[in-house]
């Protein structure tokens, strides 16, 4: 299955996360459950081009849950990043993991300083 390329865009102070597969089209959005977004093309109603997730961080405990992502075939390859061939829940988790969970880690050295501290 080919994978699309898709740009990862991530609003801390607004916790949005957009996902848009390249190349960007202007889009009619459908809501799913916790603020999930699908993005359809605005001249091809059946061609998915995106994806909007208001309030990222409370939709992740809920991606196993019926119905708040939308059966989608679809793999993708993450801009910039090593992330290829992935389904829509592994690209929302590697997001979490890079926008929500990375900037609360402390770094190691600041931790290896801390305990040498103490």
């Amino acid at each position: 299955m080919e994978s699309k390329e898709l740009k990862t865009t991530y609003y801390k102070d607004k916790d949005i996360l957009y996902l848009q597969i390249l190349p960007e089209r202007p889009a009619k959005v459908e809501e799913t459950r916790y603020g999930f977004m699908v993005r359809y093309d605005w001249d091809d109603p059946e061609v998915i081009v995106g994806f909007e997730c208001l309030d990222f961080s409370l939709l992740v405990p809920h991606l196993a849950e019926r119905r708040v992502l939308p059966d989608v075939k679809m793999r993708f390859d993450i801009e910039g990043a090593s992330l290829k061939g992935a389904t829509l829940k592994g690209v929302l988790i590697w997001a979490y993991e890079r926008y929500v969970l990375k900037p609360l880690m402390v770094p190691r050295e600041a931790f290896l300083v801390a305990q040498e501290a103490a």
